[in-house]
């Protein structure tokens, strides 16, 4: 049933359009050094690792899905730069009883 997914779907979509919006407002362009990075990292763990790495950069659907990863990445980091975090601490069940309060 339909009614099943779609609070997730309407969600997702909702955070892609929010991911869009940010990426062209920051100016964001993927970085290649850093996705072929990523995808040499993720290579290391297998037998063959050029043989994964050939494997991405030859499949422009799983290259994507790295890139978008990354850029998402950048975006976070650039977000943190001119984030203004503050550190408060408190117990595992408050934080807990916040978050589904929120959530």
């Amino acid at each position: 049933p339909d009614d099943m997914f779609r609070d997730n779907a309407e969600r997702r979509v909702k955070l892609g359009l929010v991911l869009a919006e940010l990426v062209g407002k920051l100016e964001l362009k993927t970085d290649p050094a850093k996705v072929r990075e990523a995808i040499e990292e993720m290579a290391s763990t297998y037998q063959d690792p050029d043989e994964v790495i050939n494997y991405y950069y030859s499949n422009q659907d799983q290259l994507s899905a790295i890139e978008s990863r990354v850029l998402e990445d950048q975006m976070v980091e650039k977000l943190l730069e001119s984030a203004n975090i503050v550190e408060k601490q408190c117990s595992y069940q408050a934080a807990i009883g916040q978050a589904q309060a929120e959530g």
